[in-house]
């Protein structure tokens, strides 16, 4: 009886039996994740796959594909730009088997072609072409190299962007269906001299010409930048 006394009058510290039943339920389950996580890389290293996570493109092109099966890129030109995207890698083919495109194939830097990155799926926005989209940096060179290398399918010109350009040119039959998706918007770049010699389609200035193809479509906000361009006809934005 005295020592069922005793027991029943000892002082409980609710609190700290709470603390230790939730410190060892928190290791019980990162134990958990880490077993997960060493499962998963004792399969992937079992099937031969291995991955590496880089900041950049450029970054990126200093990675041979012979040292990794898998690479995923965090941005374009900075880790924060929101141009990221995974590749894969592919080895053992003829020399100038493969271009780089600045989007879906990559080679590394003084790499023959006969080992590239590509792009694991369809790379369908601007930024992840390396169009910067700030509204002042001339996007009309990179943007061509988008829309050349996505022909047929709905590119899409990312949020809360302006993308500075002109002389995007969809002609001919191989741009059917294109379709140009401003979620943020287009800003014709200023006409440089006079019309006609400093046209960039014939004899005006344009932003996007389409020409001989058939359901393309040009969606979203366009802007003509007017206040900034000279006193001039035949300036277009489509």
């Amino acid at each position: 009886g005295s020592n069922y006394q005793l027991l029943i009058s000892l002082p409980i510290d609710a609190g700290g039996v709470l603390v230790d039943v939730l410190a060892a339920q928190a290791a019980a389950e990162a134990a958990v994740v880490d077993a997960e996580a060493a499962r998963d890389v004792a399969i992937a290293a079992a099937y031969g796959v291995t991955t590496t996570v880089v900041g950049t493109i450029a970054a990126l092109r200093a990675v041979s594909p012979t040292l990794f099966s898998q690479a995923c890129t965090a941005g374009y030109t900075s880790a924060i730009d929101g141009g990221g995207a995974d590749y894969i890698a592919v080895t053992g083919a003829s020399p100038a088997s493969y271009v780089d495109n600045g989007g879906s194939i990559i080679v590394p830097t003084a790499g023959d072609g006969s080992a590239a990155w590509l792009s694991r799926h369809p790379l369908l926005r601007a930024k992840q072409w390396g169009l910067i989209g700030n509204g002042s940096t001339d996007d009309s060179a990179r943007g061509q190299i988008f829309i050349d290398n996505n022909k047929g399918k709905t590119l899409i010109f990312d949020s809360n962007h302006s993308f500075l350009a002109a002389g995007w040119l969809l002609v001919g039959s191989t741009y059917n269906n294109t379709v140009l998706k401003f979620d943020g918007e287009f800003l014709l770049g200023v006409l440089p001299g006079a019309l006609p010699g400093a046209g960039n389609y014939q004899t005006i200035w344009t932003g996007i010409a389409v020409e001989a193809c058939t359901g393309v479509k040009i969606l979203g906000r366009l802007d003509g930048n007017r206040a900034a361009q000279p006193q001039n006809e035949h300036i277009y934005v489509i």
